[in-house]
């Protein structure tokens, strides 16, 4: 009879922790903000995003997340498109419920504006037909960030972040700061 009541302990006592190690689960990411461009006498741009969470370790996830930044109030209309796979790494406290967490990542970073062509005729003042030509670039780019997550359920959390992405193109770099806010839902 000890031997069972022994068994049962260690069975109650052992299955919490091994209960609390489940895997969790897919979460799927919506977010909203602003983008701070650099310089800052460039204009702000709204942001919309969206990703998938996918956990690896205790702390550790990978997040890939898709961003569209539209610089508004810009003579050049001016949008980029970010493809970015974020290493995630949360910093959990027992005593508070909301969670700190850091993001490095490398992804696509596409920019696409339009670009005005003044025409001349030698000789002459220059006269006002112009032409405007749609450019896009294609480049890598780079993310870090730091954000905070408070659960509201056990599936469904809200999130502040704050990114530094950076923009690698061969002739020049973009560098602006995404202020997001947003949801995620755990499959």
């Amino acid at each position: 009879m000890k031997k069972i009541i022994v068994i049962c302990c260690v069975v109650l006592l052992a299955g919490s922790p091994v209960h609390a190690q489940v895997w969790k689960g897919i979460d799927i990411y919506a977010s909203s903000g602003f983008s701070i461009p650099v310089p800052a006498s460039d204009n702000v741009a709204v942001n919309y995003g969206g990703g998938l969470e996918l956990p690896l370790f205790h702390n550790t996830s990978i997040l890939g997340y898709f961003d569209y930044h539209n610089f508004i109030n810009s003579d050049t209309k001016t949008s980029t498109y970010t493809v970015i796979i974020n290493l995630k790494y949360k910093q959990k406290t027992y005593y508070m419920d909301i969670v700190r967490y850091f993001l490095i990542g490398l992804g696509r970073y596409d920019i696409n504006y339009n670009r005005i062509l003044f025409y001349a005729v030698p000789g002459i003042i220059p006269f006002p037909e112009n032409k405007i030509i749609r450019e896009k670039k294609k480049g890598i780019g780079v993310n870090f960030g730091l954000g905070f997550e408070k659960p509201i359920s056990n599936r469904f959390n809200v999130f502040i972040e704050v990114n530094y992405l950076l923009g690698i193109f061969i002739e020049e770099n973009y560098l602006y700061f995404p202020v997001k806010c947003g949801f995620s839902f755990d499959l």
